[in-house]
């Protein structure tokens, strides 16, 4: 629970909307005391770190993940809501831009731009009657991943940009 996450990011986000409706869950491991996420927002409801199984179960109780990372590599949490029917708000910077179809699996928004992300909660809030379809989209989205397939990739650019063998 950081700012690498985005996470002041996306609080500021939560300031800047003006609905009961919409609610905002953090799952993680804080990084500060708790005190100091309340003095940012008061209110969110908190989880702690889980079981990969209970993160499931958790993410189907949700509409929408939101990474609005700074700082990251690849966030599988992204791959892991899109099959749970998940759609996204993530930055490019959260490595998935090739898992969004824009208002299909989700919305890219710019780092540090709590703004945008509040237009995009506020989105997902007015077409309600859209998650189901966006839902289904993402699920399709995350069947295409596969680990074999990955690796691959990973095989092929290292090949491909003949990266340096470290072990000498």
């Amino acid at each position: 629970m950081s700012q690498r996450k985005g996470l002041a990011d996306l609080m500021k986000a939560m300031e800047l909307i003006d609905s009961p409706s919409i609610s905002l869950s953090i799952l993680g491991q804080p990084s500060m005391p708790m005190s100091f996420y309340r003095s940012n927002l008061s209110s969110f409801r908190y989880l702690s770190p889980r079981s990969n199984k209970e993160v499931r179960k958790v993410m189907q109780e949700h509409d929408v993940l939101i990474l609005p990372s700074i700082v990251e590599g690849r966030a599988l949490v992204q791959q892991e809501a899109l099959a749970c029917g998940l759609p996204l708000v993530v930055t490019e910077n959260a490595g998935g831009e090739d898992l969004i179809d824009e208002a299909e699996t989700g919305f890219l928004v710019p780092i540090r731009q709590p703004q945008a992300i509040a237009e995009k909660i506020e989105w997902f809030a007015a077409n309600k009657k859209l998650l189901p379809e966006m839902s289904d989209f993402a699920q399709q989205k995350a069947s295409l991943y596969r680990w074999k397939d990955y690796a691959m990739a990973i095989i092929g650019f290292c090949l491909r940009n003949k990266l340096p063998n470290t072990d000498n």
